[in-house]
């Protein structure tokens, strides 16, 4: 229903996903796990990876979806220009 394409600028590894987590009539959350801290993109909506015990992960929340239908998109991730987190 969702084909995927993923991209990465200055070699941020994905390790995991990209993976729906939760899908509505006209929203999708996309999950990914990545090896460094980064930002990750997917359809135009960017957010920071957060840490949990060394990990670094991504919840892509996607509003405005037209129901019924399928899309494909990019996930693009990069290396921001400031920490989102001290420790990790």
């Amino acid at each position: 229903m969702y084909p995927l394409r993923t991209t990465s600028k200055l070699g941020v590894g994905l390790i995991l996903g990209p993976m729906l987590r939760h899908v509505s009539e006209t929203s999708a959350t996309i999950w990914v796990e990545t090896k460094t801290r980064c930002t990750v993109e997917v359809l135009g909506r960017a957010v920071p990876t957060f840490c949990v015990a060394g990990h670094h992960y991504a919840l892509v929340i996607i509003e405005g979806l037209s129901p019924a239908t399928s899309l494909e998109y990019d996930v693009k991730r990069w290396r921001p220009a400031m920490p989102t987190s001290i420790i990790c």
